[in-house]
This record gives C-alpha cells, sequence and structure tokens, in this order.
C-alpha cells in the first residue's frame, strides 16, 4: 500500500491526476469484497452466538446459505450450538432446512437429533425438511437419535414420519441400532412405528 500511495504522489506531481483516480478505483473495496466481508463476519456471529451482529451481517450481505471454509452451512453450525434463535432467523430469512455439512452429510435436523432437541426438531419439521436424509454414513437424524439414546427425538420423529425401515450403509435401520444397543424402550417404540 506505502507503494501505492508513493507511486500517486509521483503521478500527481507529474500533472497525472486523471490516473491516479483511475487507479484508486481498482484499490477500493468494490461490493462484491464488502458482501464477502459481510458474510465472513456473518459466519463469525453464528459461530460465536452473537445474535445483534448476525443480524447487522445480515442485512448487508443477504446471504443465510454461507458455508465456512470448510463448507459447513451457517445453519448447521447454530444448529451444532443448540442455537434455536438464529436457527429460527436464519430459516426466516431464507436458509435451506436441508442443509447439509459436505464433509459429515450432517443437517441441521440431524443435529438437534444427536442432542435430543425437541424444540429444534420442531422448529424444522415445520419447514419441510428431509427426514430421511442421510449423513456420509447414511444414518438418518432418526438413526443418531437412537443411538444417542434420545427417546424424546425419535418419538418426535417418528410422530413426524420419519421411516423407520430406512438402512444407512451398512444395511441397518433404526430398529436394528436398538436391539444392537440392547435399548429396550427404544425398540418397543420402534416396533410400534413399524
Amino acid at each position: 500500500m506505502r507503494v501505492f500511495l508513493n507511486s500517486a504522489a509521483r503521478l500527481i506531481a507529474l500533472g497525472w491526476m486523471p490516473m491516479v483516480a483511475f487507479l484508486g478505483v481498482f484499490f477500493t473495496a468494490s461490493p462484491a469484497s464488502a458482501q464477502f466481508s459481510a458474510a465472513y463476519e456473518l459466519i463469525k456471529a453464528v459461530e460465536e452466538q452473537d445474535y445483534a451482529e448476525l443480524r447487522t451481517q445480515m442485512l448487508k450481505c443477504r446471504c443465510p446459505n454461507v458455508r465456512t471454509i470448510d463448507d459447513v452451512p451457517v445453519l448447521v453450525i447454530a444448529a451444532r450450538n443448540a442455537d434455536k434463535q438464529i436457527v429460527e432467523y436464519l430459516l426466516e430469512s431464507g436458509a435451506n432446512p436441508n442443509a447439509a455439512d459436505r464433509t459429515s452429510k450432517m443437517t441441521p435436523l440431524m443435529e438437534f437429533a444427536r442432542r435430543g432437541d425437541v424444540a429444534g426438531l420442531n422448529m424444522l419439521l415445520a419447514r419441510n425438511v428431509d427426514l430421511d436424509a442421510g449423513n456420509d454414513s447414511g444414518q438418518t437424524a432418526l438413526m443418531i437419535a437412537v443411538r444417542s439414546r434420545q427417546a424424546r427425538a425419535v418419538k418426535a420423529l417418528l410422530d413426524a414420519g420419519a421411516n423407520v425401515d430406512m438402512p444407512d450403509y451398512q444395511g441397518q435401520t433404526a430398529l436394528d441400532v436398538a436391539r444392537s444397543m440392547r435399548l429396550r424402550d427404544l425398540e418397543r417404540l420402534l416396533m410400534d412405528a413399524s
């Protein structure tokens, strides 16, 4: 930057003001870079659970589906943090409720199922989320809830119509998981639903 300023001063001294103005266009922030910066700040606000900053940055970039450099959607980050206020705001701003981490394929629904957060599940279920989407090993939110021993989440997903017979990539269903883990209450719940 110092080199640019020294060069600009020399050009002005030589009477090249139009050239300095022309070069200045290339060294000022463009709307695209401002949007990129707002998107970065929005990601940071979601990670830090800073609702006020999230709203400020959303007004600048209008990017509810922005992803981190690791390809994780901000909606998944908010669900991992169990931050229902931010999840709701992102959904109302147009975030895709089925957005998935591109590596693990974890969705917000799966994150809430893992935690047993029924309020978070219901927020997503009201948005016609894909109940039977699978993660990188083919596990659905229902299977994740079973593995995490989250009976209330299992019931909420079953009530919403989750497919009990959907197998993961190893061919195991949620019922198979409950049986292998000897989770008798969940096994009965799943058997009643099939």
